[in-house]
């Protein structure tokens, strides 16, 4: 972590009120591995413009995001973290299964909420 953050000149009281820590102890002490799974690990993955997994595990793969998280039922940031680590846990035949039903999920429930929203708009809910 130390790296990246240094390569984007931040300085560990800067990045410490990017991610929302109180102070830049926190900051120091996931640098020197003493709080790795902090439940702030995917926005210090947003600031520093990495993954999680780099964060964790030393994969250097760059943070690529398709779309914007959609602003409603967002989990925690904790169990967005517990759901990487049990991913990470499958084998490639269950992960690439298990995104398959997530996305049939995701898009049952964008389908729904639309259903929702022209109901709604054209004032036939109740």
């Amino acid at each position: 972590m130390r790296i990246k953050r240094k390569a984007l000149k931040l300085s560990q009281a800067r990045l410490a009120k990017l991610v929302g820590f109180k102070n830049q102890s926190s900051i120091s002490a996931i640098e020197l591995n003493q709080h790795s799974s902090s439940p702030r690990i995917l926005r210090l993955a947003e600031v520093l413009n990495t993954t999680p997994e780099y964060l964790l595990y030393g994969h250097s793969e760059k943070l690529h995001v398709a779309s914007p998280v959609a602003p409603y039922n967002v989990p925690t940031k904790s169990e967005e973290l517990k759901l990487l680590k049990a991913f990470r846990r499958l084998s490639k035949s269950q992960q690439e299964k298990f995104v398959a039903d997530v996305e049939r999920l995701a898009t049952a429930n964008d389908e729904l909420l639309q259903e929702l929203l022209h109901t709604k708009s054209n004032g036939t809910d109740g």
